[in-house]
């Protein structure tokens, strides 16, 4: 699969990604039916989805555009009847592309496809039906529909849902602004609850090569190699619906294939509120990262040297403290996962983690922002890719915490290190920066807070990529 159509299925999985709702019962939505939508979220999207039991046939398109003059159509077919739950996207419009495919555990998640029915349980905050405000109703392309307005939980205006009144389909999604402008953020142009013909759900000779490969292994066979035990001993964190008791989670981030606990050099921000992310690294102690009370389910991201991982987290409660595992991947070929332990065996404190730990003795004293290397005012092809070099101080033995944040309070890294007495430490940290195309100006500096708090001085860069 091409690099565009692996982005723009990304997109689509992280639509509906916000908050899951709580709207009144429907009937069971039909195992086959025919959709048509338009979706206007990042761009315009033209979307298909064909189902008839098991099988689903996603057809995506974007009309052309100046960097995309053919624009963009692909289609992808989900079997999960399959022995190995497999997919296939192929382009229709670049057919020497290969056919990609990929195998996925149990039926594909909503997010992931773009269930039409589940849209509902993924908007931003959608109060009960009950607590909404039905203004009327409306027959929107011949589909009949009750109206309803809420209040946007961001405060930015209002928001209206068209629901169908059998399955609950949401047919129609608007945002009103605070200004009255109205924007469109979802369409269904037409549906029919019946079966569809069955030649959709054939795969084109361009897919043959790949529908005759050896399927590769499960994602049960993977979180198993992943945790060296047996997957059944581990829960998939980012899967509805969440527990109904409530507990502490205990996080922590472990390397693939051992287990090993990673202490430092990771980055945690968290959104338990949905005021947005924020960044709590400075809250783990000994590698450990307690949350209390977390909400049915919440927002977190982990940066752990090559690896990067932005999930919906739903909360598993298996005990009063669960640990929610992190399983960093090992190389760039492999899976990272969000995992709770079933069993008390990563679970290895019981106090809450909160504030600074004991300081080892000695103080930090200086930090120093060096220089920027190989020169601070990069011209050139993106991105630019310089080195940031900073040194700590510390008059005596001392485990230091730090971060690197930049012009916009983003943390680059988190790390400690280690002072066995007095002396000075200098360290490098690599990064790609820049923007397309673009001049790109900013800075970045060093900040200790722990066994005392003290930063450096700024440290500005200019990135020029433009041609």
């Amino acid at each position: 699969m091409t690099k565009p159509l692996r982005c723009l299925l990304l997109g689509f999985s992280l639509v509906f990604v916000f908050a899951t709702s709580e709207l009144s019962p429907q009937s069971t939505p039909p195992q086959a039916y025919s959709l048509k939508e338009k979706t206007s979220i990042f761009e315009a999207v033209n979307t298909e989805i064909y189902r008839d039991g098991s099988k689903i046939l996603v057809d995506t398109s974007v009309p052309p555009d100046a960097p995309r003059p053919k624009g963009v159509h692909f289609r992808t077919l989900y079997d999960f009847q399959a022995d190995r739950h497999r997919s296939y996207t192929w382009d229709l419009i670049d057919t020497s592309v290969p056919c990609g495919a990929s195998t996925y555990f149990g039926e594909p998640s909503p997010g992931q496809w773009g269930n039409p029915f589940a849209i509902r349980d993924w908007l931003p905050g959608t109060p009960s039906e009950n607590e909404m405000k039905q203004i009327g109703t409306e027959t929107v392309n011949g589909i009949a529909t009750k109206v309803l307005e809420y209040t946007d939980p961001s405060g930015q205006g209002k928001l209206k849902l068209w629901l169908e009144a059998e399955y609950g389909l949401v047919v129609k999604y608007q945002r009103i602004g605070k200004d009255g402008q109205q924007a469109t953020v979802i369409e269904v142009q037409q549906f029919s609850p019946s079966p569809p013909p069955a030649s959709l759900f054939v795969l084109p000779p361009v897919c043959a090569k790949a529908a005759a490969a050896p399927a590769p292994p499960t994602e049960s066979e993977q979180i198993a190699a992943a945790t060296g035990s047996n997957a059944e001993d581990f829960d998939i964190a980012t899967t509805p619906p969440a527990s109904q008791d409530s507990c502490a989670l205990l996080f922590r981030i472990v390397r693939a294939g051992t287990m090993e606990p990673i202490t430092s050099g990771f980055q945690v921000e968290l959104d338990t509120s949905g005021g947005g992310l924020r960044e709590v690294t400075g809250q783990a102690r000994n590698g450990i990262l307690r949350i209390d009370n977390p909400p049915p389910h919440f927002d977190m991201l982990v940066k752990y040297e090559h690896d990067f991982s932005h999930a919906l987290v739903y909360r598993h409660c298996f005990r009063p403290q669960t640990a929610l595992l992190y399983v960093a991947k090992q190389d760039l070929t492999k899976d990272s996962y969000f995992l709770y332990a079933k069993s008390g065996k990563f679970v290895t404190v019981s106090a809450p983690v909160g504030g600074p730990g004991p300081a080892a003795g000695g103080q930090v004293t200086a930090v120093r922002a060096v220089a920027v290397r190989p020169q601070a005012d990069y011209k050139g092809p993106y991105p630019g890719k310089l080195e940031f070099v900073f040194s700590i101080t510390s008059d005596g033995p001392a485990e230091v915490k730090y971060i690197v944040v930049n012009q916009s309070g983003a943390v680059w890294k988190a790390d400690t290190l280690s002072f066995a007495g007095a002396e000075t430490k200098e360290f490098a940290l690599p990064f790609k920066v820049g923007i397309p195309g673009a001049l790109f100006e900013g800075w970045t500096k060093l900040k200790v807070y722990q066994p005392n708090k003290v930063e450096s001085e700024q440290l500005p860069f200019s990135v020029d990529c433009r041609p």
